[in-house]
């Protein structure tokens, strides 16, 4: 056969005649087998064919033949990435280039998509990078580099890109989508807002474009509309696990139980080894009240932030105790972080002498903790300390900007990577750091771990050990921490106790109980802390005093579900449901504290006692019946009933629990007087003495930044 049928052949190729020259190929191929061109050309049609599995060996033939020739490596890289074989792809093209350098530039688009969808997130940006180099105006270019910085986790440096690739291509609804979500994960959650409500405006139904929107909506605490947005995603795209686990939170946070339980659940069914959805579900289950049922799925989801949650969660569990806890969290610390970072060794102090004090919090708003912060940090000497806020807050409020005067400086660090955070608190110059969080919702224990300053601390936002061996101290107090734990990090007790409650602005003034009224105890704590133990305790309480009704408030009581099974509960220890009452969140500050006024005597739960509630009850005239327990959370409450000067309420077991209820239900002399008293009480304790709570503070931080 002479040399003109593979010329033909190749001809044909050249003009599209794909049957042609497939032919021609074939022909030749049958006479000379080992023409290692003439195998790769053939490799390459069936390629153009969508014949890949037959390329495939053909492409490989010629490369037996001829090892070191570039293009037919290029080649390669393509049939295989039509074949899904996206980590052989690369190396293909790693080997072309290699061989023949001048090939980059044509291969680098290649390349960098390949690296995109392997997850090596950073040498598809400097691919990209390359690309955008070569052609300044290839909109897929720069959408290729933003996607590849914001899936790397660098979504400040996607920012640009995108805007960019929309300067190029305005109309691309994924880039729209993709420059919301950027800006969301930057905490501009307005912003993301606006880019995705126009967006929504703009296109056709699209379910990721809805989900960010849901999700934007939450980070700007429009829970409604988030609700309604991810319920729009989910229906444009029912199986997408992380549409249902976001739906679920949304939904728990509205206190919807039962619908958030439906969504977690169906998003495990979606994707059954989906982290977000297995973390979401449990939150939603432990605000039932189903705390052993969470803490079990946060386990075997085994993420720090599920394992973090779960450490949370054993706080309310039944028998738990303080060695028991701190044996939990110093395993999850140190099978986290394994080697512990030295203490910077600096003294970093100002030039005039004053310390900086750094507090890192998810929770500077409207929360418990900021209702402890707002009375002492104004008392604190700016002369001798300077405060610097760390604020993992997306969406700031009233209560933020009652706190932000107090700092010399306020950080937004959502969006800021471990990492980063850690970097800027040493740059700031912190001397000693303040954990507000421990293992609650939002913690940034990692940039602890890393040690950043000279002394670290916990406080307010977390009772118990966080395990950590970089946090030194735990600000506490004798009451709640009279026992030293080898290994925790130490409890510093606060001479006038580590907690200080003041009213907020414009509460009601207490209200005097309508003569004649039968008792009504009450509990407006979060209804995991309501152990089935309690509720056994307080069913007895309430059998003793058979004219008594129990008033219940909180987020899971709007759940009709959850408060049917509340009802239950009791039912099933004999008492008639129609005396549990139920009221769902109150969102107006006034109108919360004013429901005290319908209750005569707080019942504190255990194992986890109350905090806030139990000074807001006390504040707003109600006596308060604690259970002193065994780890620093169960001993809260009668530290600080004990600390107004009402130690008989704060109770060594069960039987004087149950005998002090019953007999305050039984005196309404003694109910009514200390209605009247019990506000100037907390006021005038150390419970209400913000000042002697700061000069404690100001002590304990000179003593630490020097022992440190």
């Amino acid at each position: 056969m002479s040399k003109q049928t593979l010329e033909q052949a190749l001809e044909s190729h050249r003009a599209g005649a794909l049957d042609a020259a497939a032919s021609g190929y074939l022909a030749w191929l049958s006479e000379h087998p080992h023409d290692a061109a003439a195998l790769h050309l053939l490799g390459v049609l069936r390629h153009q064919q969508g014949r890949n599995e037959e390329g495939l060996p053909l492409i490989d033939r010629a490369l037996a033949l001829a090892p070191d020739v570039a293009p037919v490596h290029a080649n390669r890289a393509a049939v295989l990435t039509a074949l899904g074989q996206d980590a052989a792809a690369l190396a293909a093209l790693e080997q072309a280039t290699s061989l023949d350098p001048s090939l980059i530039d044509g291969l680098r688009d290649q390349q960098a998509r390949l690296c995109l969808r392997l997850g090596a997130y950073a040498a598809a940006a400097e691919a990209f990078r390359g690309c955008v180099d070569q052609n300044s105006n290839d909109a897929s270019a720069w959408a290729g580099l933003a996607l590849a910085l914001h899936a790397g986790g660098d979504a400040v440096q996607a920012l640009p890109a995108y805007r960019i690739a929309l300067q190029l291509a305005p109309g691309d609804m994924g880039l729209r989508n993709g420059l919301g979500a950027a800006l969301l994960d930057t905490g501009d959650s307005g912003q993301a807002r606006a880019v995705l409500e126009q967006a929504a405006l703009d296109a056709p139904p699209w379910g990721p474009l809805w989900a960010n929107l849901g999700n934007a909506r939450r980070a700007e605490g429009d829970l409604a509309g988030a609700a309604a947005a991810l319920s729009k995603a989910r229906d444009l795209e029912p199986a997408n696990a992380t549409t249902l686990a976001n739906l679920c939170a949304v939904l728990a946070e509205q206190g919807a139980l039962a619908d958030a339980v439906a969504a977690g659940q169906a998003a495990l069914a979606a994707e059954p080894g989906n982290a977000a959805a297995q973390i979401n579900l449990a939150a939603a289950l432990f605000d039932r009240g189903a705390v052993d049922e969470a803490r079990a799925l946060w386990l075997a989801c085994g993420t720090r932030m599920a394992r973090t949650n779960a450490l949370y969660a054993a706080n309310f569990a039944a028998g738990i105790d303080e060695a028991n806890l701190l044996a939990q969290a110093r395993q999850w610390a140190d099978e986290t972080w394994p080697t512990l970072p030295p203490r910077p060794s600096t003294a970093a102090k100002l030039p005039d002498g004053r310390l900086r004090i750094g507090f890192v919090s998810p929770d500077l708003r409207s929360h418990s903790v900021a209702w402890f912060l707002l009375p002492v940090l104004p008392q604190i000497d700016k002369t001798k300390f300077e405060l610097h806020a760390f604020s993992e807050l997306a969406q700031e409020d009233a209560i933020s900007q009652r706190l932000k005067p107090n700092f010399a400086s306020w950080t937004k660090t959502v969006g800021m990577d471990d990492d980063a955070l850690a970097a800027t608190i040493r740059a700031r110059g912190i001397d000693v750091l303040i954990d507000l969080a421990g293992h609650t919702a939002g913690n940034r224990l990692a940039v602890f771990a890393q040690r950043p300053a000279r002394a670290q601390m916990s406080w307010l936002g977390y009772p118990g050990p966080t395990g950590l061996r970089a946090i030194d101290w735990r600000l506490s107090d004798a009451d709640i921490d009279p026992g030293d734990m080898p290994g925790a990090e130490r409890p510093w007790r606060l001479a006038t106790g580590a907690h200080v409650y003041a009213l907020p602005p414009g509460a009601p003034d207490v209200a005097l109980r309508p003569d004649g009224a039968g008792p009504v105890f009450g509990s407006f704590n979060n209804w995991p802390k309501h152990s089935p133990e309690c509720i056994e305790t307080w069913a007895q309480i309430l059998r003793r005093v058979p004219q008594a009704t129990l008033l219940f408030k909180n987020k899971a009581m709007a759940d009709e579900a959850t408060a049917a099974a509340a009802r239950a509960a009791f039912a099933a220890h004999g008492i008639d449901p129609a005396r549990i009452l139920c009221r769902g969140r109150v969102e107006d500050p006034r109108g919360h504290l004013a429901l005290y006024g319908h209750i005569d005597i707080a019942l504190d739960p255990f194992p986890y006692n109350g905090t806030t509630t139990t000074c807001e009850a006390l504040a707003m005239g109600v006596p308060v019946i604690a259970l002193r327990g065994n780890t620093p959370a169960g001993r809260v409450a009668a530290a600080f009933v004990a600390r107004i000067g009402r130690p008989h309420w704060a109770c060594d077991g069960k039987a004087s629990y149950i005998a002090q209820a019953v007999a305050l239900a039984l005196d309404v002399g003694t109910r009514a007087k200390a209605r009247q008293t019990l506000r100037a009480e907390l006021t005038g304790s150390k419970l209400g003495d913000a000042t002697a709570l700061a000069r404690t503070l100001e002590t304990a931080w000179q003593q630490a930044f020097s022992a440190g």
